[in-house]
């Protein structure tokens, strides 16, 4: 792997190409805007930073060379396709350079689509993150819900699952995002508050006890309340 020695600058400096891995400048590197992943835990941050300074870093991140239409800062040369809490936790433990594995792509498209099986390989993206990632990847590659859960390897049940929760307003979306943790909702509460009218939906989420910690006593309370109210909320068939 290619990395700067002391009599060596960064403008001599090997850089690695597509195909090829290397130990670069961490400046270098930025994060990528389009990564399905967009909570970051400062915990888990911690934890990373720390795991890197007893052991370096153990697993090479995925990038791409910058492109003009990316309008990097200057001496950026790659973008990440995956590794983003890796590269959060090097830059926290002081990190100079950071192990990287150059990839090209033929489009938007498929980098997207490769960004989101290496995250989901690493640590499971939250559903909200996955629902907002699938529709913009479904546009960009002009994809049916169909095509892409064949693409990704699940069902066309988990897919529409994850886009319905799209469906929920802003407040209920901000209750399921991971930031949250332990109130977060889960799939199945925000998928049936995916079927209430918007209004309804946010009347019920400033109502919702904060005692009703678990998926069952929320959706309990739920159909009490639409009981109460009279409101008839479309079943899946």
């Amino acid at each position: 792997m290619s990395t700067l020695t002391q009599k060596q600058t960064v403008n001599d400096f090997l850089w690695p190409n597509v195909g090829e891995s290397g130990r670069v400048p961490i400046e270098s590197v930025i994060e990528n805007p389009r990564n399905p992943r967009t909570y970051f835990d400062q915990d888990e941050t911690g934890a990373m930073a720390n795991s890197i300074k007893k052991g370096k870093q153990r697993e090479i991140a995925t990038v791409r060379l910058i492109q003009p239409s990316d309008n990097a800062p200057e001496g950026v040369r790659f973008m990440l396709t995956s590794g983003a809490r890796r590269y959060r936790g090097a830059r926290k433990a002081g990190e100079t350079h950071f192990d990287i594995r150059v990839k090209a792509y033929e489009s938007l498209g498929e980098e997207m689509l490769d960004a989101l099986m290496l995250n989901e390989d690493r640590k499971p993206v939250s559903d909200l993150e996955l629902g907002r990632y699938y529709r913009d990847l479904m546009a960009e590659k002009n994809w049916t819900q169909a095509e892409l859960a064949d693409a990704i390897s699940r069902s066309a049940f988990w897919v529409s699952d994850r886009l319905m929760i799209l469906k929920c307003t802003d407040k209920v979306q901000a209750r399921m995002h991971p930031e949250q943790k332990s109130r977060m909702l889960n799939l199945q509460v925000g998928i049936a508050f995916s079927k209430m009218q918007p209004e309804l939906q946010d009347e019920l989420i400033e109502a919702m006890p904060a005692a009703l910690e678990t998926a069952a006593s929320q959706l309990h309370w739920l159909e009490t309340q639409i009981n109460i109210r009279g409101v008839e909320v479309p079943r899946r068939k």
